[in-house]
């Protein structure tokens, strides 16, 4: 998860790495129970996405549903991520 944030959103990874330094305990395992959920996400968007992208006679899929649905992965991925990067901040900003 950590190689996702830092090449993918590097704003959170920073935000994360904040956090980690500055958070009380107790914060930080409500924290954690937000970025579990977020790397089995993320686990997942990978392996639509290597389905889309392996060819069919390959044992990838033989139309563009793969592809859509790792697209929709995808989003799902950054709006998820958006939405922790959020509720980082208010943490950072009221500690």
């Amino acid at each position: 998860m950590a190689r996702y944030f830092g090449k993918m959103n590097p704003a959170l990874a920073a935000r994360l790495e904040t956090a980690r330094v500055s958070l009380t305990p107790p914060v930080l395992q409500g924290l954690a129970g937000i970025l579990v959920p977020l790397e089995k996400m993320i686990v997942e968007t990978h392996r639509e996405l290597r389905v889309a992208l392996t060819p069919a006679g390959d044992g990838g899929a033989p139309d563009g549903l793969a592809l859509d649905r790792a697209l929709a992965s995808l989003e799902h991925l950054n709006k998820s991520a958006e939405a922790i990067l959020v509720h980082l901040n208010e943490l950072l900003t009221d500690a």
